[in-house]
């Protein structure tokens, strides 16, 4: 007997070791980690309390050996209990963590009675190195409860799969069947005394389910064949799932909400909505406008979509619906909730590509048509004011009246035209740029040496006002394009900064390069006075400006949006909670 009980416990020490070490790993892979691996410590620890037990030469010895045994003893039927809860999904152990510690609780009361039994001998009456004898009603009473939890345990195992007519494949539901059946079978025979083997089977029995479903889980998904039950689909949805109760209190939400809102369901529970979304940074007058409209939908009506702005231009989208019972009860309320920011800004980009596109087959045809008549005009002046100074030449400056000084003033007349006519070339020209698509061929780039370039340009060094600060990081890979079109988008950006910075005592600009995932990203950040609400969706419009008519054309945003375009790479303004304005470039690496 001694020889068999201690040869199996060594083997389930060894094996159960193994296992845990090989659930541990792969944990990210199943929610039945927990229970797997409460189970398997608690065999280890009945095996090693009754390889201490029998290798011990008295009685007292062996007692501690007893404990150690019935510390794992009693851990297994609850854990046994989760395991099967978690296949089953059983959404209330879930989401009242609690209660899985009631479970314990009996078997905490029942190995504290073992640990005490000298004194009140209720669990037994009579004890040696080779077992207990003549058990008391504690003892039947913790078997009985250990029994109750393995049973329903098993209960669960074999109804579960049947909750969905065909889920999963007759053997596989016999193999579960099999592994939850034989280790109680075994024990209870045993306790029966029929089983013709001297020692307890039932923590090798108890193992070897175990490894039925660690395997089956793991390598043959043995467990997956059941469908999502509800809980796990919405726990699961990309939408955040926010429940309530009729009163409007929050009772459960699901991991999309959690990741949403930073707010743990444990935190969430109890609040009423607007409590909920107070992390997403929305005006508390359109929260309370929210809550009131979720609490007071009738029985089964919804509410249509709104839309919130939050913090950083974040923008959640809410739908609202009260669930009742055919009677008209009502049973409780739904927020769904979408983050809709990227959406927003990939919309906006879309609407701007498409302003730039037709704008710019615009700007072609004005542009053709203005340096038509320009050219002539400019040489008509030109002429003029060789004409003009020859005849102030041979009027003479010793000449007196009126119209004779008008004549002296011509030559500064057509100067000031000429300016006029280089001023409006100029913008002719730049509108002829943005228009007009670029054939330079692209190569591979250095942004690191495109953001250097452009600070010498730009001349931001001699401006002992401002402080620069490169941010460069090291080993950037290089994008496909073309330097001297991104140089031309740097320095618009930073020559606006420097701009934004006039007349003040100390100004910041901050160039920052990184690698983001399988993109290449340039920030150019100021802490000026920033871009006001109404302005920002017009930054990059052509010819918007906020500057006066002797500082720019706004023309310089348009053209640099066209060129990081050109790159298949995206130029936006960036949302700013503080002062000052942040514009990000992000450029796709190329494939391979």
């Amino acid at each position: 007997m001694m020889f068999g009980a201690t040869l199996q416990a060594a083997v389930t020490i060894l094996v159960a070791t193994a296992l845990a070490t090989y659930v541990w790993l792969r944990a990210a892979r199943t929610p039945l980690r927990g229970p797997l691996l409460g189970l398997l410590l608690a065999l280890i620890l009945w095996s090693s309390g009754v390889i201490w037990r029998f290798a011990a030469h008295a009685d007292a010895v062996a007692f501690l050996g007893v404990l150690i045994t019935w510390a794992g003893v009693v851990c297994v039927p609850p854990c046994w209990f989760l395991l099967a809860s978690r296949y089953a999904r059983v959404r209330a152990l879930d989401r009242r963590p609690g209660l899985a510690l009631v479970l314990f609780t009996p078997a905490a009361m029942s190995w504290i009675s073992i640990a005490t039994n000298p004194w009140h001998e209720l669990f037994y009456r009579d004890f040696s190195a080779h077992g207990m004898h003549d058990r008391g009603p504690l003892y039947y009473a913790a078997l009985a409860y250990g029994y109750s939890l393995v049973l329903a345990g098993i209960g669960l195992f074999l109804v579960a799969p049947r909750r969905t007519a065909g889920a999963a494949p007759g053997r596989d539901a016999l193999l579960v069947a099999g592994a939850v059946l034989l280790p109680t079978v075994l024990s209870l025979l045993y306790i029966a005394r029929i089983l013709p083997i001297p020692y307890d089977p039932t923590p090798g029995t108890f193992l070897l389910s175990l490894v039925v479903f660690i395997f089956g889980v793991f390598r043959y998904q043995l467990l997956e064949v059941l469908p999502l039950a509800r809980g796990d689909t919405v726990d699961y949805l990309r939408e955040g799932i926010v429940i309530a109760d009729p009163s409007g209190h929050v009772i459960d939400s699901n991991r999309a909400a959690v990741a949403l809102l930073g707010r743990s369901a444990s935190a969430s529970r109890g609040m009423r909505l607007a409590e909920v979304l107070a992390p997403l940074g929305v005006d508390s007058g359109t929260l309370a406008a929210v809550q009131a409209r979720f609490e007071s939908l009738p029985a089964d009506a919804g509410a249509a979509s709104i839309e919130l702005r939050g913090h950083g231009d974040r923008r959640i989208e809410i739908a609202a619906r009260c669930l009742s019972r055919p009677d008209g009860v009502v049973l409780g309320r739904l927020a769904v909730l979408r983050d809709r920011t990227d959406e927003r800004r990939s919309e906006a980009l879309l609407r701007q590509s498409q302003k730039l596109e037709t704008v710019g087959r615009l700007v072609a045809g004005v542009a053709h048509e203005v340096n038509n008549p320009l050219a002539f005009v400019r040489a008509n002046l030109n002429h003029l004011e060789r004409v003009s100074e020859e005849l102030v030449k041979r009027i003479g400056a010793e000449t007196q009246g009126a119209q004779i000084q008008e004549l002296v003033e011509l030559p500064q007349i057509v100067a000031e035209c000429l300016d006029g006519i280089d001023r409006i070339k100029r913008i002719v020209d730049a509108m002829r740029r943005f228009s007009r698509p670029h054939g330079e061929a692209f190569a591979p780039v250095d942004l690191n040496e495109v953001v250097r370039v452009a600070l010498r340009i730009a001349e931001l060094h001699r401006n002992e006002r401002v402080v620069v600060e490169a941010q460069l990081s090291e080993d950037l890979p290089r994008v496909h394009g073309s330097a001297t079109r991104l140089e031309q988008v740097l320095v618009n950006l930073l020559m606006n900064a420097k701009q934004a910075l006039e007349g003040r005592e100390t100004g910041r600009i901050a160039v920052v390069t990184r690698r983001a995932g399988d993109h290449v990203e340039i920030e150019v950040a100021d802490d000026g006075p920033g871009i006001l609400a109404e302005h920002r969706d017009r930054v990059f419009d052509p010819f918007f400006t906020t500057k006066g008519p002797e500082q720019g054309t706004g023309l310089g945003l348009s053209i640099a949006h066209d060129i990081v375009r050109e790159h298949d790479a995206v130029l936006e303004l960036l949302p700013s909670d503080a002062s000052g304005a942040r514009f990000l470039a992000r450029f796709p690496l190329p494939p391979g």
